[in-house]
């Protein structure tokens, strides 16, 4: 199985592969393993007990690092040699430790969001990435409200309300004529926006206001601009009815400005996180994992690691393939 290793340690199935989404390799076929509850328990500590999918593979690129950096790779290698995973961390998201990308959707020229604060991922959960829809509607002449939605990673939607003087919206029908104005017209209040430890701040400037006509007419007379001099009978000009239409105003809640907003963040090592709860799992879990007594190979070797070695990195990469080989185990039992 190609990528044998991190499909094993990762166990989620192809159809969550997102080529734009952060770190992402390629994932053979393969069925998510139901964990016996040691491993789930070591997996959750990793991984999270909820995570997203920019966290896992941020998760599973620095524990295979830690392989391919050692002779422990081999043992990667000896399940199956065709890896075409990157370990190189060359990404900015794995050398930075955070960063924003907001797209704007639709708006007027000078609507803007500002962010500012420190984000933090949730080694917990698991989470290392948000995004958010955030569109900004009229409320009434002199407030405007933003929407604050997460496709992923908060769980609950959020609203602000903030002073701020709102252009005219007139009922769209018919184009009549295109005005603009410069003013800044509002700056709302630092909020935060959900699970990220980010705040933002909305404002509105260069507000784009469309002038549009109903299909209400009235009708006004007015006399012909030709009359011939040169003709020898009597003209009377006759009267002719134009039609032209009149503007409504509409209370209609428009959107003004709309943005997506994605927040990636690094989450803490694995090392300093991970591995001292790790050592606090007991021996009937280490029993279960690396075996009883001189167990068989490949697990005396990780054993032998993981309780003796001095490097945390040895350590770790040690537990992390007794637990991709005990995965294995499972995996070939089930498919018989």
């Amino acid at each position: 199985m190609i990528n044998h290793a991190r499909t094993l340690l990762l166990n989620v199935e192809p159809r969550t592969y997102n080529t734009d989404m952060l770190g992402e390799e390629f994932i053979p076929q393969f069925s998510s393993i139901k964990l016996p509850t040691y491993l789930e328990r070591a997996h959750k500590i990793i991984f999270g007990t909820d995570p997203d999918k920019v966290f896992l593979n941020f998760r599973v690129y620095e524990l295979l690092s830690l392989m391919h950096r050692t002779e422990l790779s081999e043992f990667v290698y000896a399940l199956d040699p065709r890896v075409t995973y990157s370990v190189t961390g060359l990404s900015d998201f794995f050398l930075g430790s955070a960063n924003a990308e907001i797209e704007k959707i639709t708006g007027v020229v000078r609507s803007n969001i500002h962010l500012s604060g420190a984000a933090v991922a949730d080694n917990s959960l698991g989470r290392a990435y948000y995004e958010y829809v955030i569109r900004v509607v009229n409320d009434t002449a002199r407030t405007a409200i933003a929407e604050i939605a997460p496709v992923t990673g908060a769980t609950t939607n959020n609203t602000l309300r903030w002073a701020s003087a709102m252009p005219l919206v007139f009922k769209m029908q018919r184009p009549v004529m295109f005005a603009q104005t410069e003013e800044l017209i509002g700056l709302s209040e630092p909020s935060p926006l959900q699970e990220t430890g980010l705040q933002f701040q909305l404002s509105l400037g260069q507000v784009n206001v469309d002038l549009l006509a109903t299909e209400d007419t009235i009708n006004f007379e007015t006399e012909s601009l030709f009359k011939p001099s040169n003709i020898a009978v009597e003209y009377r000009p006759k009267p002719q009815t134009m039609r032209m239409p009149i503007l409504n105003l509409t209370a209609a809640q428009q959107v003004i400005s709309a943005w997506r907003l994605k927040v990636f963040v690094k989450p803490d090592s694995a090392i300093s996180s991970c591995l001292p709860r790790l050592e606090l799992l007991g021996e009937p879990f280490y029993l279960q994992l690396f075996g009883v007594g001189d167990s068989t190979e490949p697990y005396t070797t990780f054993k032998n690691i993981w309780l003796d070695h001095p490097n945390p990195a040895y350590r770790l990469a040690a537990f992390a393939l007794a637990m991709v080989y005990r995965t294995e185990e499972v995996r070939n039992d089930r498919n018989g």
